[in-house]
């Protein structure tokens, strides 16, 4: 019996709050394809703009169902934790930066529940997402394998964002019927790949690894799919040049400079915790560094980052924090789960309608895989880059909630959603 970890809302399926869905799609245009980069309207603040507006909807519109998502309720508990270290820590601005970061996520996390109600939008969505996906790729490519804006400082950055969208593509591919679309997609995996390969990133390529085994593993065809990924392995090493390899090759070398310092900031940052359980608050990390660095390094290192999520998220928001992340973590991995319980093809009737929902099933259930697989990819490549205030799995994590409330019809014959004991609100 499955006990879901969020219920569904009552609304018109797909016909609802139009211009609200504008703006949540617009937001997610800008926030990360930055069109104020290549365009004169920096200066207007876009972003922020739309973030008011975001806000301005969900307040006029008055919903109060938001707090029974559990997701939602860690994610509000995570902000309430970041504030309440602000008072207290060394560096109160940092601590007020991570605090304000955390807290403009949620209107457009919140606006997702509400607007995203019908597959139709939540197609539309991913199709949007995957066509910022393509144009950061393309992007990287003419600017030195940067991104544009503020999530894509370095080549790392680059291929963690790409080891998350490219096997969503993957997925939706097999699902998708309308050449053009199918093709956008097949474009999001190739594009996804190439910059992974071509950022040079070594965190990225752990983050590849993990990506290509888990799907592998979720493969009907396991011996198959394991054998067409080490072909495909054979053909990169002969494709790409020595250089790649041998950086590559130094993943395994814990002698070599930059991993050496980032073990040593790692326990750095744990003796850090071991002084601090309850944590030393939000991106106070490496103003504390210096503090913890002992005999590791020749100077001081004030400003060092801990170059890992998991060695940010635990010094700095100590036991509860990384409490409620585990539980934010579960309950998404849960979700994604329950989406690809969701049955994949459907044999009742031959008429357009029963076309429709066999389609939409189908959907979900990729939609499922490449969230699980996206997840593993971002905590893979995450563990050697400071993302924890990201937006990527905050965002995410959005999706995966409206895409639990899109399927919770489709699973009601089928006995998955039952123990939910919420119901519709």
């Amino acid at each position: 019996m499955s006990h879901v970890t969020q219920p569904g809302l009552a609304l018109s399926r797909g016909t609802q709050h139009a211009s609200w869905f504008f703006f949540t799609v617009m937001y997610l245009i800008v926030d990360y394809g930055r069109p104020q980069e290549i365009l004169p309207i920096g200066a207007m603040r876009p972003a922020l703009i739309l973030t008011l507006v975001l806000a301005f909807y969900l307040l006029i519109n008055g919903y109060r169902d938001y707090l029974r998502y559990r997701q939602v309720r860690v994610m509000c508990l995570f902000i309430v934790l970041l504030a309440a270290y602000v008072p207290f820590v060394r560096n109160q601005h940092f601590a007020f930066l991570a605090f304000k970061t955390q807290l403009l996520y949620m209107p457009f996390v919140l606006s997702l529940i509400v607007c995203v109600d019908s597959v139709r939008r939540l197609r539309a969505l991913m199709i949007v997402g995957v066509i910022l996906e393509i144009y950061i790729a393309l992007y990287a490519m003419t600017h030195g394998w940067l991104g544009p804006g503020h999530y894509f400082h370095d080549q790392n950055d680059l291929s963690l964002y790409m080891n998350m969208w490219f096997p969503i593509s993957y997925y939706l591919y097999f699902t998708e019927k309308k050449r053009s679309v199918k093709l956008l997609y097949l474009a999001g995996v190739v594009f996804g790949l190439l910059t992974v390969v071509a950022s040079m990133s070594r965190g990225g390529f752990v983050g590849l690894l993990a990506v290509c085994l888990t799907m592998c593993f979720f493969s009907n065809r396991r011996a198959l799919a394991f054998t067409a990924v080490a072909f495909a392995c054979v053909a990169m090493a002969l494709w790409v040049d020595t250089g790649y390899l041998d950086e590559m090759a130094t993943i395994t070398d814990l002698s070599e400079s930059t991993a050496d310092t980032r073990l040593k900031s790692w326990a750095a940052g744990w003796r850090m915790f071991l002084d601090n359980p309850l944590g030393v608050g939000g991106q106070n990390f490496p103003i504390r560094f210096p503090e913890y660095q002992g005999d590791d390094f020749q100077r001081s290192m004030w400003g060092r980052a801990a170059h890992s999520l998991w060695f940010t998220l635990i010094p700095e928001t100590g036991v509860v924090g990384t409490v409620l992340y585990l539980i934010l973590v579960h309950a998404n991995f849960k979700d994604a789960f329950l989406l690809i319980r969701v049955p994949a093809s459907d044999d009742d009737g031959d008429d357009d309608g029963e076309d429709e929902v066999a389609s939409d099933k189908r959907f979900i259930h990729a939609l499922g895989l490449g969230f699980v697989v996206a997840m593993l990819g971002f905590f893979a490549s995450g563990t050697f880059i400071s993302v924890l205030y990201y937006a990527h799995f905050w965002y995410l994590t959005g999706f995966i909630i409206v895409a639990v409330n899109i399927a919770e019809p489709m699973t009601e014959d089928s006995g998955i959603g039952e123990g939910r004991g919420h119901g519709a609100v």
